[in-house]
């Protein structure tokens, strides 16, 4: 049935017909005679049932097909519609929510323990013997189990699924399942993102930080850039501002050895070691942190010990921002990990960056809030600047 486009239901004066409700489920678009429980039924769309007469009953003469025929007609000019509409209410008759509603009747009715906990049961296996049974019989469903081999899936299915679930809960679980699915779909994105664009995150293109960071490198400085990844940024850095030398230095030899092959130029270097131990013994005038930061631990420390090291005359900083979405508070209050990346020890309230930077004896000369990010520049107090 989740192959078909449309449902049919031609019968009159149908009591409660499994078939419309099982349609309903799929997220079909149904056409029928607004006779008998249909209107009941389909409630959020009744402008595809045909006219009858007002009578409880229906008799033969009642069966028009042309009146029938043009609600298919009216359905098809219009279907985007009310397909979109059938998916959003699809959650009303799912398995989930039939069996939810069989268990409350249970509970109403049945009143001794003993009996109670044998209709749960009982419903349990029947809800589970169904969703086997149509896995079997629903060619359709091994749509969303190898969606490897179907590129042409219907999101919109997928979507009737997610909200036949999320009905099925209390708001705070369903909440938590929702985000669940949200903080999973981000990082399959930005994979996605990478392999989109050959090799380098769009976010590179789309939000432009690299100009923040080249609008606020002199002429002829050299730059140490802490973290550098793949070596984008540092391959602007070294392209775009004159006369400037620029050392890369990741953590992670896999970075290093992209940045090696996809980014080289004569005035760069690239280095794989830990920013915490391995720092290198040269003289630079400023320190880029794009999107570092917050995997640090003890960040004053790194600050204060970049700072005695090299003297620089400012270093560049990226960070991420708490107050990017509502989203991200209520998460937290809901106990679902409301960071972008797992390894991030924070995401920055304004104030808590700024009252740290203090903290490390840095003065921010400006700062820019974009993109859910802090782009700051900041210079050593001791610079009496």
């Amino acid at each position: 049935m989740r192959d078909s486009e449309i449902f049919v239901y031609s019968h009159l004066n149908p009591p409660c017909p499994n078939s419309v409700i099982e349609a309903v489920s799929c997220g079909l678009p149904v056409v029928g005679f607004d006779s008998g429980s249909m209107s009941e039924l389909l409630y959020f769309s009744k402008e595809l049932l045909a006219l009858v007469s007002g009578e409880i009953f229906q008799r033969y003469e009642d069966f028009d097909p042309a009146r029938l025929a043009d609600k298919i007609l009216f359905l098809v000019e219009n279907y985007h519609k009310y397909r979109q509409q059938a998916l959003e209410h699809s959650y009303l008759y799912s398995f989930e929510e039939c069996g939810r509603q069989y268990v409350e009747v249970f509970e109403r009715f049945l009143t001794k323990p003993d009996r109670l906990a044998q209709c749960k049961r009982a419903a349990g296996q029947i809800l589970k013997r169904t969703g086997k049974l149509i896995k079997i019989i629903n060619p359709g469903v091994s749509k969303l189990h190898n969606a490897h081999e179907d590129l042409n899936i219907d999101s919109g299915l997928i979507l009737s699924f997610v909200r036949q679930k999320a009905k099925s809960l209390p708001p705070a679980d369903s909440l938590r399942f929702l985000f669940d699915i949200e903080n999973k779909l981000y990082q399959l994105q930005g994979e996605e993102a990478v392999r989109y664009g050959n090799g380098v995150h769009t976010k590179h293109k789309h939000i432009k930080y690299h100009d923040f960071f080249i609008n606020n490198i002199p002429e002829g400085s050299r730059v140490l850039d802490i973290g550098c990844g793949n070596g984008a940024l540092a391959f602007d850095i070294a392209s775009k501002v004159p006369e400037v030398i620029v050392l890369g230095i990741d953590i992670s030899e896999t970075n290093i050895a992209k940045a090696q092959t996809m980014f080289s130029r004569s005035n760069i270097r690239y280095v794989s070691g830990d920013a915490l131990t391995d720092l290198p013994d040269e003289k630079f005038d400023v320190i880029v942190l794009s999107n570092v930061l917050e995997h640090i631990k003890e960040r004053i420390d790194l600050l204060k010990t970049l700072q005695n090291r090299y003297r620089p005359r400012k270093i560049l900083i990226r960070v991420p921002v708490f107050e990017r979405d509502w989203r991200v508070p209520l998460k937290k209050e809901l106990g679902i990990d409301y960071r972008l990346d797992d390894t991030h020890y924070i995401e920055y309230l304004q104030e808590e960056f700024f009252e740290e930077m203090k903290q490390a004896g840095l003065i921010i000369k400006h700062n820019v809030v974009k993109w859910g990010e802090v782009w700051a520049e900041a210079v050593p107090s001791t610079n009496g600047t």
